[in-house]
């Protein structure tokens, strides 16, 4: 029986009402999956940990983005700016959060970047050359601290990256999912036909102690 709590929780990310039955819910609903036992991230290629609180239903997905205070793996040691296939949600719950926009212009003639399509399989992720390239110009960039949230539309590019050696959170819920392929833009003077993204597991008892630290913040934000 699916889980009513997510389903209020996905309506007022909707909404981006974010009031203190928003919070409460969501702290009595990480408290019940840390007591259910069955806590599972996922290390992500661009540094995060990801814990699926719904997998997609009805064009719709909820997860946390952790960012652990070490230990964070990036593929190829650096940072991707990329876009999504869907429209993305994300709301600061610790710490803070940077996010920076990009547009690109596919008619530069000396490119700096490749457009790599994401293809997804098992437990990776492969870039492979989109057969095109571009420059990024800057669109603008913002800090969101905790309690703040910021709004993608499919398709814009970004990336989103926090303090190092200090933990932060975000709960990201993605909607309006499209048929085209996400990209990600790579160096043109690293250029390679394909990159492979691991996507291991993340230690369960370190996502434990991260969890059990968050819950009591989420629930402060419904006081504040």
């Amino acid at each position: 029986m699916p889980d009513l709590r997510i389903r209020r929780i996905i309506d007022q990310m909707t909404a981006e009402n974010f009031d203190a039955g928003f919070y409460t819910l969501l702290a009595g609903l990480l408290a019940d999956l840390l007591l259910k036992g069955d806590v599972q991230g996922v290390l992500h290629p661009l540094g995060f940990v990801i814990v699926t609180l719904q997998d997609w239903q009805h064009d719709q997905r909820l997860r946390l983005h952790l960012w652990p205070e070490s230990g964070r793996i990036y593929n190829n040691n650096q940072l991707w700016i990329h876009n999504h296939q869907y429209a993305v949600t994300s709301l600061v719950l610790l710490g803070s959060l940077t996010n920076t926009n990009y547009r690109i212009d596919t008619r530069a003639a000396s490119p700096g970047y490749v457009i790599y399509e994401v293809l997804y399989y098992d437990s990776n992720s492969d870039l492979v050359d989109h057969g095109s390239a571009c420059n990024v110009l800057f669109k603008g960039e913002r800090t969101y601290q905790t309690g703040e949230h910021y709004l993608l539309k499919r398709g814009d590019f970004h990336i989103a990256d926090t303090e190092a050696d200090r933990v932060s959170c975000s709960l990201v819920l993605n909607s309006d999912p499209g048929k085209e392929p996400a990209l990600v833009l790579g160096a043109a003077d690293d250029a390679r036909p394909e990159f492979i993204f691991s996507r291991g597991q993340f230690d369960q008892e370190r996502l434990r102690d991260l969890l059990s630290d968050l819950i009591p913040k989420v629930l402060a934000l419904a006081t504040g």
